[in-house]
């Protein structure tokens, strides 16, 4: 979906990749990949799948990530009512998935693109704290589809319905308003964009019961032929228009290679022919002021 909207190749974030199930997708050959991964074993498998990415074995949360650095980001986001300790975000009280669809945006740059999976509550839930967060900080969303029930369960261990959610980082404020507020379907509130949008809801809606205590909840049921997915996911993320980085800034990217430059923490070296200063786990440009000739 993210090559429709004219993406090519550039800086790629995945914050949560596990063994690489987007990295090996084919489609991104051309992206320079920056994989986190909080799971020893599962980051060790990932990088020895993938020994040309940028892979942290660490928590998103501790990863050190320049604001408006990434040119797409894309992500099958963890799941759960948690929070992560971030001081730069405590404020806002995400919960985990809210959290990393948060800083991933915060970590794109205007003109790039991004795509989450992640449950339904991102869009769902009453508060809509998450999608103000996105329109102060340029995360316009241009669409979204919801899967069914149990469609995770292979990959993400997970029954529960989730959605896709396509968003283009754009300069100023954003304008979620097709998402802000909840519509009605039985009786019960789901995202209004759904409510208008029926067809980007891949599945059977049934009204039915939790799991636990026989609370009145949707189902969404797998009924739909898999082959239509694609052109649905496609639809979805045509309001995605990529814009070239050299379209939007001027200025040298830094890189977040850092550990594969040499240089320790605080110092200042040469890499790829260009004068850089290593600050945590990034290279930033450094202009050099020569002397004036006496």
């Amino acid at each position: 979906a993210l090559k429709t909207s004219g993406f090519n190749g550039g800086r790629m974030l995945e914050t949560s990749a596990g063994v690489g199930n987007f990295l090996g997708t084919g489609d991104y050959q051309n992206a320079h990949w920056t994989a986190v991964e909080l799971d020893k074993t599962t980051g060790k498998i990932l990088k020895h799948l993938y020994p040309l990415a940028n892979v942290k074995v660490q928590g998103f949360e501790v990863t050190p990530i320049p604001l408006g650095f990434m040119d797409a980001v894309v992500s099958n986001v963890p799941f759960g009512t948690r929070s992560l300790h971030d001081p730069e975000y405590n404020k806002h009280k995400f919960r985990i998935h809210d959290y990393f669809i948060a800083r991933g945006v915060d970590r794109l740059r205007v003109g790039g693109v991004a795509a989450f999976i992640t449950s339904t509550g991102a869009l769902g839930k009453t508060d809509r704290s998450l999608i103000r967060f996105l329109e102060e900080h340029g995360g316009q969303i241009v669409g979204a589809v919801r899967l069914p029930n149990k469609y995770q369960q292979k990959n993400a261990g997970t029954a529960v319905a989730s959605d896709i959610i396509f968003i283009q980082k754009v300069k100023g404020t954003a304008n979620n308003a097709a998402f802000v507020k909840n519509g009605e379907i039985f009786g019960l509130k789901m995202n209004d964009y759904f409510v208008q949008h029926p067809e980007m809801v891949f599945a059977t809606i049934k009204r039915g019961t939790s799991m636990h205590g026989g609370t009145p909840t949707l189902e969404f049921i797998a009924t739909k032929d898999l082959a239509e997915l694609p052109g649905l996911i496609k639809k979805a993320a045509e309001g995605l228009k990529f814009i070239p980085s050299n379209a939007v800034a001027k200025e040298d990217p830094i890189t977040l290679d850092a550990d594969k430059s040499g240089l320790r923490r605080g110092n200042i070296g040469i890499v790829n022919g260009k004068v850089v200063k290593r600050e945590g786990d990034i290279l930033e440009p450094v202009t050099v002021k020569w002397p004036k000739k006496y």
